[in-house]
């Protein structure tokens, strides 16, 4: 029984105990036939002591430590090859996205009465990754679903044959290189977040301008002050000087020159006030007149267009509830020229009309959006003069992309968890001047023609990740 019970104490060694020996501690000076063998310091102190109360023979010791030092001298598993592998310039890399599920009705009538209605379901993908790659020099791109400037919307059942996905592409929404060398200037290039800060009356929030921009900021006591200029590409015409007697073109460029300053009032109270100005230089595939009522091309061109604009709000508290009051007012500084070279070119479209050269916007939002159970309630009313704004930038959804319009927006927005919120949103919206037109709409278009009493619904579902 002795006998049996040392062969499987030895078999136990070998198969169990080796690998504990073989990965205790450091090994200091053992008996040179030990050394050969490769066992270490501790095992050999652990096998002379079996060997003392007579558990192992010494053969079977001898046994042990071969058997300790075949499983020591065993090749280790290579490590498992790295699943991402990241340049070592990167600094920081943030992967970063949203989705949006929407339903949308539009519907509106024009002078004579007939309505147009429009329902759709759409989704929107945008998927991106900024990051810092040292020395100041930041960097960033996003991929968004649609080809559109001014919306990343995609319509279910819009393609060729049930679920077709021929119009469902990828494109790129954003690719910038910026460059911060010091606290108080940033400076950006490529296809950019807009940097100005505006709001829907002049700017659709889904435009990322191309060009450059420049950041400058600085606090002095309690007031921060910034200022932003923008060298927007607005249109590269191809080519310039074009062989034979083509007529010369130059490109279209958009100059954005802002200056700002956010305040403290109160306690847990600020205000801040950005007046920006912009002016074109060249008119590329948008030159002309400004001639809405006639549609393409005088209903994109670009002409006296000096646009001054002015947003301004403050932000406080009532007890837990943050509040936002904003108010904005932009004037096209040219807009006499502008209104008289459209009735110059189309007198019975423009009769006796005036310089209708002013947008502006007024509202009230509570609440803010931040984690789980949060909300928030906004409503403003909005006005766009006919001759006021570039055409080519307002906002696609509220007023369906045309001018000489005014109307009531609200919204009201519920976070579920931490990143998925639902929001209901509804417009209205009558032309401002019944003499004059308004314009084609983006997606209630009709050659030649105006609208009226615009209504617009939309229900979303969003999530980010």
């Amino acid at each position: 029984m002795k006998r049996y019970f040392a062969a499987l104490t030895t078999t136990a060694l070998a198969l169990i105990g080796a690998p504990i020996f073989a990965a205790l501690g450091a090994q200091p000076a053992v008996a040179e036939e030990d050394k050969s063998a490769g066992v270490s310091s501790d095992a050999e102190v652990l096998l002379e002591l079996f060997q003392k109360k007579g558990i192992l023979t010494p053969a079977e010791a001898a046994e042990a430590r071969k058997a300790i030092a075949s499983r020591k001298g065993a090749p280790e598993a290579a490590p498992e090859t790295p699943s991402l592998v990241l340049n070592k310039t990167l600094k920081a890399l943030q992967l970063y996205g949203d989705a949006r599920l929407r339903f949308e009705r539009r519907e509106g009538r024009d002078p004579d009465g007939d309505a147009v209605e429009r329902d759709r379901f759409r989704y929107r993908l945008r998927l991106g990754a900024k990051g810092d790659l040292g020395e100041g020099f930041f960097y960033g791109v996003r991929l968004e679903t649609s080809d559109s400037p001014r919306s990343s919307n995609l319509t279910f059942g819009d393609d060729r044959g049930p679920w077709g996905k021929g119009e469902d592409k990828i494109n790129v929404g954003r690719l910038y290189l910026g460059w911060r060398p010091a606290d108080w200037l940033t400076l950006e290039a490529g296809r950019l977040a807009n940097p100005i800060v505006s709001s829907r009356l002049v700017w659709d929030p889904d435009l990322n301008p191309e060009g450059a921009a420049e950041r400058f900021q600085a606090a002095f006591g309690r007031t921060r002050f910034f200022a932003v200029f923008g060298q927007f590409l607005y249109d590269d015409v191809d080519p310039e000087n074009p062989f034979g007697t083509g007529a010369l073109r130059g490109d279209a460029f958009l100059l954005a020159w802002q200056v700002g300053a956010e305040t403290p009032l109160a306690s847990k109270a600020t205000a801040l006030i950005a007046p920006a100005l912009y002016n074109y230089t060249g008119s590329g595939d948008y030159g002309g007149v400004y001639d809405p009522a006639s549609g393409p091309p005088g209903q994109t061109a670009i002409n006296d267009l000096l646009v001054l604009d002015v947003p301004a709000e403050v932000r406080f508290a009532l007890g837990p509830l943050p509040v936002k009051a904003f108010g904005q007012l932009a004037v096209n500084l040219q807009g006499d020229r502008r209104a008289a070279r459209a009735r110059a070119l189309n007198p019975a479209a423009y009769p006796g009309s005036g310089d209708e050269n002013l947008a502006w916007r007024a509202g009230l939002a509570l609440g803010k959006l931040g984690g789980k159970k949060d909300w928030k309630l906004e409503a403003f009313w909005m006005r766009q003069e006919l001759f006021a704004l570039d055409p080519n930038l307002v906002d696609s959804d509220l007023y369906d992309s045309v001018l000489n319009f005014e109307g009531l927006a609200v919204s009201f927005s519920y976070a579920f968890t931490d990143n998925i919120f639902g929001s209901a949103a509804y417009a209205w919206g009558d032309r401002a001047n019944k003499h004059l037109p308004t314009g084609l709409g983006g997606d209630l278009y009709r050659v030649g023609s105006s609208l009226n009493d615009y209504r617009l619904v939309q229900l979303d579902l969003s999530w980010r990740f």
